[in-house]
């Protein structure tokens, strides 16, 4: 359960934002090129040029998702009374140990929120055993924050299919 809790935040970049934010700017090309690209990267991660080419180019197309996922995580935050979206904020520039681009991860956006460890995913820092009592609060914590998140970014997409 706390891998796929885990694994939501950028689950929800690459399915749900990166083909809508994709679609947007350039109709079904751009999300053909988009998921083309993606298969590409993992059917040759590891082996050689095109590989490295591939992960570059993935990663570039994946971080306009990847930053309107976390927007929308900070956003959830507002709603959530547990959640601490202005303590992400702090968090975020603080961990110098990780590459930006990772700072600004959906994931370690969504667990900064909550307060949680990005790196044991669910548990308070403190602790290391996932049979914790605060394990369950966490991860019903971060339920809710990824269906606000889901909620606010379906009704963002509503509203532009409006336009």
């Amino acid at each position: 359960i706390w891998v796929a809790a885990a694994s939501l935040p950028a689950a929800f970049a690459t399915g749900l934002l990166g083909g809508a934010l994709w679609f947007a700017i350039a109709g079904l090309a751009g999300v053909l090129a988009w998921r083309v690209v993606l298969a590409v990267a993992e059917a040759t991660r590891g082996r050689g040029e095109v590989s490295r080419v591939a992960v570059l180019v993935n990663g570039i197309l994946l971080l306009p998702p990847a930053l309107l996922a976390s927007l929308f995580y900070l956003a959830a935050g507002l709603f959530l009374p547990a959640a601490r979206p202005a303590a992400a904020l702090r968090a975020v520039p603080g961990d110098r140990t990780l590459p930006l681009r990772q700072r600004l991860a959906p994931n370690q956006v969504a667990f900064a929120s909550l307060g949680l460890n990005g790196r044991s995913p669910g548990l308070p820092p403190a602790s290391a055993d996932r049979r914790h009592p605060m394990a369950a609060v966490a991860l019903n914590r971060l339920l809710a924050l990824q269906g606000i998140a889901t909620l606010l970014a379906i009704a963002a997409l509503a509203a532009m299919a409006m336009l």
